[in-house]
């Protein structure tokens, strides 16, 4: 459990995980919205992916990452922790403003790489 917190200590790696309870996200997706590069959300991942947060999925070309549901199943109390103060800090608050618009566009993995100003003009409420 040490592992996981010494994991969580990083409120970027908290942003991803924000994001990832909402759906699944492939690294690019996970990169615009949150305005960091592709490499630094890889890292973060990874580390998430290590001690069993996060596990990949395989679409095609395409990787998705999501929370490990037995690690949900785990540990509720951290996710509903998350959830509460989402709702009073203003970063996560902008980052699920951002995914919701996101969503609801309805873009996926390859229209972003195809094009990417469409997601920056969706994010950002254009």
């Amino acid at each position: 459990m040490e592992q996981v917190f010494k994991v969580l200590s990083d409120f970027t790696r908290i942003r991803i995980l924000n994001m990832l309870m909402q759906q699944k996200w492939c690294v690019t997706e996970i990169s615009y919205i949150l305005g960091i590069s592709i490499s630094a959300v890889s890292r973060h991942l990874s580390k998430l992916r290590m001690v069993g947060i996060i596990t990949a999925q395989q679409d095609a070309q395409w990787v998705h990452n999501v929370i490990s549901e037995s690690f949900y199943k785990e540990n509720e109390l951290l996710f509903d922790y998350i959830t509460s103060i989402a709702d009073k800090d203003d970063t996560l608050k902008e980052d699920n403003e951002k995914t919701k618009r996101y969503i609801t566009s309805g873009l996926t993995c390859r229209e972003i790489c195809e094009c990417p100003n469409k997601i920056e003009n969706i994010i950002n409420g254009e």
